[in-house]
C-alpha cells in the first residue's frame, strides 16, 4: 500500500503531469487505497495548482478533492463556529494558513504562484511579511524564512518610507525585545536594513543618471542650449 501511495504521489506532483484518472480502487493481491486515505495522505500534500489539475482529471476527483479556496473557507467557518474537530478535519485535508501557502510557493521557486496569491489577495501583504516572520521566530525557522522576506523586498520593491516596508521592518525589530531568547531575529532586521541601503544606492544612481541626461556629460559651460 505504501508503494502505491508513493506511486500516486509521484504521478500527481510530476511537472509533466497530463490529464489522467488516478485509480484508488482495490487491486488483486493486496489492500487498495480508500478515498479517505487518498485525500488525507496524498492530496493534503498538494499545492494549489496541482490540486486544481487533479480535480480536472475526472468527475470523481472534482467532488472528492477540495480546492484550496474551499478548504480555507471551510476551515475559517469551523474556526468561527469554534468547532475544533472540524478544524482538524479540514487541516488534515490540506488547509494551510495563507501566509504559509505563500511562503511555500516562494521556497519551491513557484514565483508565478506567489505573485498570483498576492495579486488575488489570497494572502495579505502584511501576512506575507509579518505572519511569516512571527512564525519563523516562534518555530526557530528564521533561516528558512529569510529567502521569503528577501523575495518580497526584491520583487515588490517597496519604498522605504512607506507602510509596506516600515510595517515589516518595525515588526521584526520589535520582536528582538519580545523574544530575546531568539537572537537570530536580528538576521531578519538586517535583511530589511540591507534593502534600505541598496535602495539608497539605487536612488542616488538614478538621480545622477537623470542629471547627466539633462545637462550632458561635459561641463555646463560647453553647452549652448541654455540660452
Amino acid at each position: 500500500m505504501q508503494l502505491r501511495l508513493l506511486f500516486n504521489a509521484l504521478l500527481i506532483c510530476s511537472s509533466t503531469m497530463h490529464a489522467m484518472e488516478l485509480t484508488t480502487a482495490n487491486y488483486s493481491g493486496g489492500i487498495g487505497i480508500t478515498d479517505d486515505i487518498f485525500v488525507t495522505a496524498v492530496c493534503s500534500r498538494l499545492d494549489r495548482p496541482t490540486r486544481d489539475i487533479l480535480r480536472c482529471t475526472c468527475k470523481k476527483y472534482l467532488t472528492l478533492v477540495h480546492s484550496q479556496d474551499a478548504l480555507n473557507e471551510n476551515y475559517n467557518k469551523s474556526l468561527y463556529e469554534g468547532d475544533a474537530l472540524k478544524m482538524v478535519y479540514w487541516e488534515n485535508l490540506g488547509w494551510l494558513p495563507p501566509h504559509q501557502e505563500f511562503a511555500n510557493a516562494v521556497k519551491n521557486k513557484k514565483n508565478k504562484l506567489a505573485v498570483w496569491l498576492l495579486e488575488k489577495k489570497k494572502v495579505t501583504v502584511w501576512d506575507a511579511y509579518c505572519s511569516n516572520i512571527l512564525e519563523a521566530v516562534k518555530t526557530s525557522t528564521i533561516k528558512q524564512i529569510l529567502p521569503v522576506i528577501k523575495w518580497l523586498l526584491d520583487t515588490r520593491k517597496p519604498l522605504t518610507h512607506l507602510d509596506e516596508y516600515l510595517s515589516g521592518y518595525h515588526f521584526a525589530k520589535n520582536l528582538i525585545g519580545l523574544y530575546p531568547e531568539y537572537p537570530e531575529v536580528q538576521k531578519i532586521v538586517d535583511a530589511f536594513e540591507r534593502y534600505e541601503q541598496e535602495e539608497a544606492v539605487r536612488k542616488a544612481t538614478a538621480s545622477n543618471s537623470l542629471i547627466k541626461s539633462y545637462f550632458g556629460s561635459g561641463p555646463w559651460h560647453s553647452r549652448m542650449d541654455y540660452y
